[in-house]
């Protein structure tokens, strides 16, 4: 059974089911019972477990302080039998739908209570009384499913969770979503949808600075022989170009690396991309940490760069959109023609100054 991060709720993933009244004597043991709980340590989890049930006992079908008290329970108590009883009264007391309590009764009852096929039913009408509406649910349906190895089902649902995290702007959560979906496509041996789903979340870690991204590169560098070295190629190099101007350089290097040591494998706009990201090497050696990573150049022979400089010379235009993102790199010089004479010059700037720094490292 793989290993698998799983989600409770989030509250601002469920309709809000509830508008506690502090004027309630029942919603003030609830909110301490809360705040003891698990927060101030061991100690506090009894003093926690009696203001839950004093709520309950001024409010019996008060369904918030019940499911309060079930993760007490399950997540600090270690009862889990008594814990499922407070689940399934709570979701009773609130008429039957209760979103993130049908959600977290099933996590319970696939980790704790070992029930995977109530638990996956528990899922699916959480997710139904959520009006189709709840990635967490579908996100640890889709692992539940997949630890059954029913893949192509967990895919469909760890699919949904992304698009609804995405249509919230939630690329935090679709980034960990995504962990898990480009895992199961390879075990699919899916391994185009694999580097897909990997690319596109090392997209949204550019995009939010997220500190995940390593492990979406060590991904990338376990497909190669899986994956079309085309696409490989391809999506490396231009994954490299979002993180040139990280403090850490090492994850675009070992993207450029990557990319380059593939390029004889490739043809057409892969093999440019191949060549250019040994420009990207080039460019990209005086940012990173030699230290940490050694020398930034150690997979640039010198025949290499002979390579790169002729093929830049002899293909330039067909070289040219690749290789402009290079040379900006090269130079620190950003590309600023915005008329067609402006452009050519700017260009031609460029290549001066760039082909001068390739020139000086493979002397």
């Amino acid at each position: 059974t793989p290993e698998r991060p799983q989600l409770r709720c989030d509250n601002d993933s469920v309709t809000p089911s509830f508008i506690e009244d502090f004027n309630r004597p029942a919603v003030i043991h609830n909110q301490a019972g809360i705040g003891f709980a698990g927060e101030l340590g061991d100690r506090y989890n009894d003093l926690a477990e009696k203001h839950f049930e004093h709520a309950l006992e001024l409010e019996p079908d008060y369904p918030e302080a019940r499911y309060n008290y079930a993760l007490l329970l399950e997540e600090e108590l270690d009862r889990p039998e008594e814990a499922e009883e407070q689940y399934l009264t709570a979701i009773e007391d609130n008429d039957g739908t209760y979103p993130k309590a049908r959600n977290n009764y099933a996590l319970l009852l696939e980790n704790e209570l070992e029930r995977p096929e109530e638990a996956e039913e528990q899922y699916l009408t959480a997710i139904e009384d959520n009006d189709d509406s709840f990635p967490e649910a579908e996100f640890n349906l889709g692992t539940l499913l997949e630890s059954l190895d029913r893949l192509n089902e967990a895919v469909d649902h760890i699919e949904r969770s992304i698009t609804i995290w995405r249509q919230r702007n939630r690329l935090d959560n679709a980034i960990n979503d995504a962990r898990a979906l480009a895992r199961i496509h390879r075990e699919r041996e899916a391994y185009d949808e694999a580097l897909e789903t990997a690319l596109d979340a090392i997209d949204w870690c550019a995009q939010t600075d997220d500190d995940r991204l390593d492990s979406f590169v060590e991904f990338l560098v376990a497909l190669e022989g899986d994956v079309d070295t085309d696409s490989l190629v391809c999506g490396a190099y231009r994954a490299g170009l979002r993180y040139v101007t990280a403090k850490d350089g090492s994850n675009a290097h070992r993207l450029f690396v990557l990319a380059f040591q593939q390029r004889e494998e490739c043809s057409g706009e892969a093999l440019r991309c191949g060549r250019s990201a040994g420009v990207a090497i080039a460019a990209h050696a005086e940012t990173i940490d030699r230290n940490s990573l050694g020398d930034p150049l150690a997979d640039l022979a010198f025949d290499d760069s002979e390579v790169i400089a002729d093929a830049m010379a002899d293909h330039a235009e067909t070289l040219r959109p690749p290789v402009c993102d290079c040379l900006t790199l090269l130079t620190n010089d950003p590309y600023q023609g915005t008329e067609e004479t402006d452009a050519e010059e700017s260009l031609r700037r460029l290549e001066s100054n760039a082909f001068g720094r390739l020139a000086t490292l493979a002397v």
